[in-house]
């Protein structure tokens, strides 16, 4: 275990070097309670990274292959903005006879 005097605290812009990754990409990390651990000082909004936690968070993020082993979840079924049809709608309504005009009159 290494002592506090041999530790080494980065500021995000130290750390975000470090890891090869932006400033603004830590920051959204730490909004969204991702990311490796960080370490707020009270009463200011500095804000310090452990090089032992950076390390520690990148070697969690190995993955075995070509893609990592958890895919976030797909979201289906949400329900699409109303507006101009896609280039596949107009696709399948010409296909199908159906005039774009017509297709949007009938949905509104």
């Amino acid at each position: 275990m290494l002592g506090m005097s041999d530790r080494r605290y980065l500021d995000t812009r130290q750390a975000a070097a470090y890891m090869g990754l932006s400033a603004s990409w830590l920051a959204h990390a730490r909004m969204r309670g991702e990311g490796p651990r960080w370490i707020p000082i009270t009463g200011t909004r500095i804000i310090k990274y452990d090089q032992t936690d950076l390390d520690d968070w990148l070697a969690s993020m190995k993955v075995c292959g070509s893609r990592p082993q958890q895919l976030p979840p797909i979201v289906s079924g949400a329900p699409r903005r109303r507006g101009r049809p896609t280039k596949a709608e107009t696709i399948a309504r010409r296909s199908s006879g159906q005039s774009v005009k017509n297709a949007q009159s009938s949905s509104v």
